[in-house]
């Protein structure tokens, strides 16, 4: 009996014990939650580095010796010949992938040329010719992030590779990103591409759009390479200053990209604005235009008072929600077109079967009169039906829109409060 209550006793020192634990264990979630929110409403705004002033010059000339030493690249060259002896396999079907993208190019720009003959013809047109060239685009623009990408996996999987190949990997898988968006679309802009042949785009657009793209996309990911490569190695003397001057030179491309293709007159918006003088895109004109030229300019301030951290942050936003909304712009004439295919196929049939039933008929009536009231008959009826589509489309493009943006910005929503 006295073991039994000595036992008894010690079940209740231990569950005793089990709750102190408990409770100490929510406390601590609590605080942790609790900083976590304050980190969350001011990480955003607080200052990660100084000021720029002139100091940075010799840090920049330090870093930029750091970069671009023999002895480093000679470092990156043996690891990557190292990576090839003990990945061979990996590395031969990576480089017949490459060789595969120079070979192909040729082939594919000669296809889509075919395939925008075939456009063309209203007998031969289909949605499945869009889908091919939307693969032949995409395998134009996949040799250059390709490239950088795949080295880079190589690298960073390597072990005990040196911290400047380790740097250079995370910079170019830094620059992946932004580049497949501008090369995907400078190749959609292409002649006999996407935009010009299916999407039906004002040719002043695509070719303001892809002169402005082939020398924004080279600035951008040479500066993001640096970003990235700074980002990673582990020495902060040497990626401070470099970091920011290629965060600045990327902004200020950015915001000269976006005054140029935006402008009233000759940008991609201007056909838009005269076509539609009442539309909110020309109403709203003097709010978005100033906006598209100094968010950028904005995020280039904040690296130079010393906010480099917010910078980084506010551009990958920025530049998410820009790669968002060329999405939704793709997939919305993707539909389109689709429908417009729709709508001519439907009535087609509608014509030709009406056209067949007056062939039949043995009445006076003139037939070419009635097949041609007939065939308008159906035009307007399908037209009613696009219309009806377009706003659903609309609708539809509107909730995308606002879910993607709300997951994109979600995570700095405390920041701003």
């Amino acid at each position: 009996l006295d073991i039994a209550q000595k036992l008894d006793s010690g079940y209740d020192r231990i569950f005793q014990l089990l709750q102190d634990t408990e409770f100490t264990e929510q406390k601590l979630v609590n605080t942790a939650e609790d900083f976590g929110e304050l980190l969350d409403r001011h990480l955003l705004w607080i200052r990660s580095s100084k000021p720029v002033d002139i100091r940075d010059i010799h840090k920049l000339r330090v870093s930029l010796g750091w970069f671009f030493n023999p002895a480093n690249w000679d470092q990156l060259f043996r690891d990557l010949g190292r990576s090839f002896h003990q990945k061979s396999a990996i590395w031969i079907i990576g480089l017949l992938i490459g060789l595969f993208l120079i070979v192909s190019r040729r082939w594919s720009r000669r296809k889509l040329k075919d395939i925008a003959e075939c456009v063309g013809q209203q007998v031969e047109d289909s949605f499945l010719l869009t889908m091919k060239a939307l693969g032949l685009t995409v395998v134009l623009a996949a040799f250059w992030p390709f490239l950088l990408v795949f080295p880079a996996i190589q690298l960073m999987s390597l072990h005990q590779a040196g911290p400047f190949s380790t740097g250079i990997a995370g910079g170019l898988i830094n620059a992946t990103l932004p580049l497949i968006s501008m090369v995907l679309f400078y190749n959609i802009c292409r002649q006999n591409g996407l935009a010009q042949t299916h999407f039906q785009w004002p040719e002043s657009v695509r070719r303001t759009l892809r002169r402005n793209l082939g020398w924004l996309a080279p600035i951008v990911a040479v500066s993001s390479i640096f970003l990235g490569t700074m980002a990673t190695v582990s020495l902060f003397e040497f990626s401070d200053a470099l970091a920011k001057l290629a965060l600045m030179v990327q902004t200020l491309a950015i915001s000269i990209f976006a005054a140029h293709i935006l402008r009233f007159r000759g940008g991609i918006t201007s056909g838009s604005i005269e076509k539609h003088p009442q539309s909110w895109l020309c109403r709203l004109r003097y709010v978005w235009y100033p906006l598209a030229i100094l968010v950028p300019l904005f995020i280039l301030c904040l690296a130079l008072i010393g906010y480099f951290y917010s910078a980084i942050e506010l551009r990958n936003l920025v530049r998410d929600t820009i790669v968002l909304l060329s999405a939704l712009v793709v997939f919305n004439d993707l539909v389109l077109r689709m429908l417009v295919l729709a709508r001519r196929r439907v009535a087609l049939k509608k014509a030709i079967a009406k056209q067949e039933l007056y062939q039949e008929s043995t009445s006076g009536a003139d037939p070419g009169s009635d097949a041609r009231s007939a065939l308008m008959g159906t035009v307007i009826e399908m037209s009613d039906i696009d219309e009806q589509t377009r706003k659903l489309l609309k609708l539809v493009l509107f909730i995308l829109v606002l879910l993607g943006i709300w997951a994109i910005w979600e995570p700095v929503f405390p920041a701003f409060g």
